[in-house]
């Protein structure tokens, strides 16, 4: 996903930098960051995680976009579920903090679903940055 995101990207003209866990970020421009998620059967949000129990048919991607420029500001928070239940992904909340759009896919994307999500995604971040001019090089 990350992968065709960036392309997607750099093809609509936006200089592009893929960070890895760790990596420094940098001083300017704007972060795009993204959980994959499922509901459980209590209607809860979990951060899917490979190889755990499915608790939907679905996935949920949630993206969140940030201006580096201003303190970090996380896109999901742990939530404080009652029980530990193991063979899940934790329970998550999505934090009001950084505008964030959710998209719902199945759990074995075809190449056309992401180009369908990506797509999306450069369209609402146009509609974003033309919405509220930030200091970004494109």
């Amino acid at each position: 996903m990350a992968e065709k995101l960036v392309s997607a990207l750099e093809e609509a003209g936006y200089k592009v930098q893929r960070l890895r866990a760790g990596d420094p970020l940098p001083a300017a421009g704007i972060r795009l960051r993204g959980v994959f998620a499922e509901a459980d059967d209590q209607n809860r949000v979990r951060r899917l995680l490979i190889g755990s129990d499915a608790t939907a048919a679905k996935m949920l991607l949630y993206v969140g976009v940030n201006n580096l420029a201003q303190p970090e500001q996380p896109l999901y928070e742990l939530a404080n579920p009652p029980a530990n239940e193991s063979g899940h992904g934790p329970v998550i909340t999505i934090t009001p903090y950084a505008p964030a759009v959710r998209f719902a896919m199945n759990k074995s994307p075809m190449d056309e679903d992401f180009k369908k999500v990506t797509s999306q995604i450069v369209a609402d971040l146009n509609g974003l940055l033309k919405a509220n001019p930030l200091s970004i090089a494109r």
